[in-house]
């Protein structure tokens, strides 16, 4: 009896210890930037399940902006963050022109059309560029939860999906951002 104690006991602390030895992993969606409407700078999203935040050197333009600017007679909005690491660079962006913006829900769509907003991914390596856009089939939404024209700050979260012309589609994922806007 009391070796039979003795092998539950042990049963017992080997199960528990390789219980605890188990790899933890991250959920990807805590790694992203919180939803804030402070103006923090922020930019982040899921790229088909990985994660995509604003990376590379700022004397090479930009790794984040946000504009809502009049040009050519014509308003246009646009949001957008690069990753460059090792040559490769990622970027997702969400664009339009001849539109208004203001705290609500917009519908991502075509493309490069006036008056749309349009979800965008491009990747560019070694001269290369495969670029994915929204279509009528392949669409998104965007959510503006903050819009200050004093203090010149947009904040919002985002999703789409898009299609380069190949026919692969990229899913963007959990998007949020709080930035300061050019105007």
């Amino acid at each position: 009896m009391k070796l039979l104690s003795v092998l539950s006991i042990i049963l017992t602390v080997t199960v528990l210890t390789a219980s605890m030895c188990r790899k933890k992993t991250v959920d990807p969606i805590d790694q992203l930037p919180p939803e804030t409407q402070t103006g923090a700078n922020t930019f982040g999203c899921l790229v088909d399940g990985k994660v995509f935040l604003p990376k590379g050197d700022p004397f090479a333009g930009p790794v984040k902006k946000a504009q809502y600017q009049i040009v050519n007679g014509r308003q246009g909005f646009g949001v957008s963050a690069k990753n460059s690491t090792s040559g490769l660079v990622k970027g997702v962006g969400i664009h339009g022109d001849s539109v208004s913006i203001n705290v609500g829900t917009y519908n991502l769509a075509d493309y490069n059309t006036m008056g749309i907003l349009s979800g965008s991914y491009a990747e560019f390596l070694s001269g290369n560029i495969n670029e994915f856009y929204t279509n009528t089939i392949n669409r998104g939404q965007l959510v503006i939860k903050k819009f200050d024209t004093v203090n010149q700050i947009v904040s919002g979260t985002f999703w789409f999906d898009a299609k380069n012309s190949s026919g692969q589609i990229v899913q963007i994922r959990e998007g949020r951002f709080d930035m300061p806007y050019v105007r």
